[in-house]
């Protein structure tokens, strides 16, 4: 429980006070202890390494005897919560001085308390720098849930993930995929909570995740799940715990985390008969539900951590907020990887590989696997420290990954040794890659290390494949588990062993080749484990993966047998090319599996169709480099059609490596000057482009001059259409110039018009929604009389503002007929 500050000044004299004994209290702390308040610390200066650990607290308790009294406050709140078997009279003199009341409520078992800061400490093993949440973004959602409509004219809001931890009651929802972060992110915001440096106005805090959720009883009450699962303080206390509670649910804060590892859904809780019984046996899916819809404890605070298919599973009318993590942009990854490799003589060549290897750069926007292409690079620069081969795919890097992890092993590098790491540890590796799989298909991503044979274990931890936990069983006592180092290596690893197994069958194969789709519904079966799995089985035909698929298998059988499964996944992937009923996000999962093939033929049948449309999904770089992998391959133009998609910049600069996109159409509020500016960049690159739609979207007047202006260097431009669109664009030979529904207005419009005579081959122009008025038009007419060089035949498209202006229609005609511009039209607003 948090507690207000009464006097600052007598925080700092206590301290001084008391110093000498709470020195004796601290030096005889457990080690773990001792290291979690060092380490707890972060933003102070680290005591000098001595060895002598009386000397150690010494100077952390001199530090904070002369620390602001804010500081000394939340060093005496965290020493109340840890240590062990502190003085009552310490203790109540420190609490007393601090402003804290030693109430029953404070009584929270310094276990528990102590359990969730190494919980916070184990997740943060491997994060190179520390936490910032005012550095980390979300994208807020307007809305719950999907909504065609509303998204292709909807902004997008960025703000600190900071801001979700001072949200109103009601139930928050962070989105994320796994390994962005979603699970750091919360064990920080609690951290910060027990060392009351969270603005955040709750008295008390539970803590859950889904992973330990799935070891509790068929069912239990309230109670059971506040205290004897998290808190287990005295049954008095619990008494008073649990009634405070009761009595004052907008004082609680209660986070879940990871519901994609739920085994259960949500359950829409039933009309209540009867006040809530905070006694009542339910299951863990009928309270987590209750809990949402605000039947149990209305009004307090509620945070979950899923991936943004399964927020469907919850209920729109209960969700006060919705915001989706944001990963690394291309400066994030780089200060990532300068600190990854600092001291490292490969550090500058490594960074500037990461950076410009496109795939790398994109699975890097996920903070886990920014790490683990650090990993990758760090591997193939100590193997080849000039020219390392580099991975063209990510199934490619993931294979790299899997080399570097094993090249940690003891005796995995010896000198003259010519077996291949992946060869030397082949029976371990087969072993895993069973274990990975038998998860997957489970649901399953903790194991218990007991069921696990002592040499494999022994290998993965050495190794850094698997990482070591704890949880809470149904009875209250802990067990040890471990879990991969980040899903989508159990997926990889599960892959592996689909594709050298001698028990693995055809159907085996068929059925786990569906394409996933990123558009949910709640009728949809919640199947979290597969979000990769197909993509590596795929990238596993490639001829670059054979030989390290061949150190994994025994015997010419057995290599027939990988080629067969090789063509099986091949030949399903033709099949689904050759449909025509993909939608758009199936679509591009199938450009995304052709692509880790490198399979040309492939890639070739699936860019037969004219065009990919994509609506309200996430693109990402590696989105895109399928796209233009597919497209390049086409025989003929195709044409991309994104309505209310969100995309990085770096994401256009990739469009410019394909030749055949024959039109471009950008439908969203989200693209603002900005974008317009990083598309018009790469404009003239796109030598097949026909037709450039930009409409309803956010770009300012500014930025549309700006992009007109970028035309004149493309003087062979022979159509400007501005039907429905916001932005024009130019490109060599460009058929189809849009600026309608926009706010050009006179003035924008005669600013176009002094373009005019740069832009020869203009066929159409259309300025309707565009607020021109009848002088607007008049002064087009006449900028059109003024241009000898325009060809016959061009029109010009506007809309009358009014009836009643109907009558010069034959006016501006007039104007136009000299120089043989026959058509116009109107249109009403």
């Amino acid at each position: 429980m948090r507690f207000e500050v009464n006097d600052e000044a007598d925080v700092l004299s206590v301290l001084s006070q008391v110093a000498s004994e709470l020195v004796e209290v601290l030096v005889g702390q457990p080690d773990d202890v001792q290291t979690c308040l060092l380490r707890h610390m972060q933003h102070v200066p680290r005591p000098a390494q001595t060895g002598d650990q009386r000397d150690c607290m010494l100077q952390l308790v001199d530090h904070f005897r002369n620390a602001q009294p804010a500081e000394c406050r939340r060093f005496i709140h965290t020493i109340t919560m840890v240590c062990d078997n502190l003085p009552m009279a310490l203790e109540s003199q420190l609490l007393s001085a601090a402003g804290c009341e030693k109430k029953n409520l404070s009584s929270t078992n310094n276990d528990d308390l102590f359990a969730l800061l190494q919980q916070y400490e184990q997740v943060m093993q491997g994060v190179v720098r520390n936490v910032q949440l005012e550095q980390i973004r979300v994208s807020l959602r307007r809305s719950p849930g999907r909504s065609k409509e509303a998204e292709e004219g909807a902004t997008e809001s960025i703000v600190p993930v900071e801001s979700f931890f001072t949200a109103q009651p009601g139930v928050t929802v962070l989105l994320g995929p796994a390994g962005s972060g979603k699970t750091l992110v919360t064990h920080y915001a609690a951290r910060r909570w027990v060392n009351s440096n969270l603005p955040k106005s709750v008295h008390l805090l539970f803590f859950f995740e889904f992973r330990q959720l799935n070891m509790l009883p068929d069912t239990l009450s309230l109670s059971d799940l506040l205290f004897h699962f998290f808190l287990s303080p005295d049954q008095e206390d619990s008494e008073n715990i649990l009634a405070f509670v009761l009595e004052n649910p907008k004082q609680v804060w209660l986070i879940f985390d990871g519901y994609d590892e739920f085994r259960s859904r949500f359950t829409p809780p039933a009309r209540p008969s009867d006040p809530f019984d905070p006694q009542q046996h339910l299951t863990v899916s009928e309270l987590f539900s209750g809990l949402c819809s605000g039947r149990i404890l209305p009004g307090s605070s509620i945070m979950v951590t899923c991936r943004a298919r399964d927020m469907l599973d919850l209920p729109d009318n209960d969700l006060s907020q919705v915001g989706e993590l944001l990963g690394f942009d291309q400066q994030r990854v780089r200060e990532y990887a300068e600190h990854y490799f600092q001291g490292k003589t490969h550090r500058e060549h490594a960074v500037n590989v990461l950076l410009k290897s496109r795939h790398l750069l994109s699975m890097s926007s996920i903070p886990a696997l920014c790490f683990m292409c650090c990993v990758c690079l760090d591997h193939l620069f100590s193997d080849k420290p000039h020219k390392p081969n580099l991975p063209e795919t990510v199934t490619q890097v993931y294979i790299q990954i899997l080399n570097a992890f094993i090249s940690r092993c003891p005796g995995s590098m010896l000198t003259g040794s010519s077996v291949p790491p992946l060869q030397s540890h082949k029976v371990e590796v087969q072993e895993l890659s069973r274990l990975a799989l038998q998860g997957l298909d489970e649901h399953r991503v903790v194991f218990w290390k007991s069921d696990i044979p002592q040499n494999i274990l022994d290998f993965a931890m050495a190794a850094g494949l698997l990482s070591p936990l704890k949880l809470r069983q149904g009875d209250g006592s802990w067990r040890e588990g471990c879990a991969f180092v980040h899903l989508t290596m159990q997926e990889f690893l599960g892959a592996l062993h689909l594709m050298t197994s001698d028990d693995t069958i055809e159907t085996d194969l068929r059925k786990r080749l569906n394409l996933k789709t990123r558009w949910t519904a709640r009728t949809q079966p919640k199947t979290v484990f597969t979000d990769s799995l197909q993509l590596f089985l795929c990238g596993l035909t490639s001829s670059a993966c054979c030989p390290y698929l061949l150190q994994l298998v025994r015997g010419s059988r057995a290599q027939s047998c990988m080629h067969h499964r090789q063509a099986v996944v091949l030949k399903v992937l033709q099949s689904l090319a050759n449909s025509a009923s993909l939608t758009g996000p199936k679509a591009l999962e199938l450009c995304r599996c052709a692509y880790e093939t490198q399979n040309l033929q492939l890639a070739e049948t699936l860019a037969s169709r004219s065009r990919f449309e994509l609506r309200n999904i996430r693109l990402t770089l590696m989105d895109m480099e399928a796209l233009t992998f597919v497209i390049s391959a086409a025989g003929q133009g195709v044409g991309l059609d994104f309505g209310g998609c969100s995309m990085e910049l770096e994401c256009l600069e990739v469009l410019a490596s394909s030749g055949n996109i024959s039109y471009l159409i950008f439908r969203s509020r989200k693209y603002e000057d900005r974008f317009a500016e990083v598309l018009s960049g790469i404009l003239p690159r796109l030598t097949s482009l026909r037709r450039l739609d930009l409409g309803k979207n956010g770009v300012s007047l500014d930025g549309v001059l700006y992009v007109v202006e970028k035309m004149t260097s493309c003087p062979n431009i022979q159509r400007i259409h501005v039907l429905c669109v916001y932005l024009c664009m130019c490109v060599f030979l460009l058929l189809f110039h849009s600026l309608s529904s926009n706010a050009l207005g006179n003035q924008g419009l005669k600013k176009l018009m002094d373009l005019l005579p740069h832009l020869t081959a203009v066929q159409e122009i259309n300025v309707s929604e565009n607020g021109v008025t009848m002088p607007g038009v008049l002064a087009v007419a006449e900028a059109f009389r003024s241009l000898r060089s325009m060809r016959d035949g061009t029109r010009l498209y506007w809309e009358l503002p009014t009836p009643a202006e109907l009558i010069t229609n034959s006016m501006v005609f007039a104007f136009f007929a000299p120089r043989n511009i026959h058509q116009h039209k109107t249109s009403r607003w």
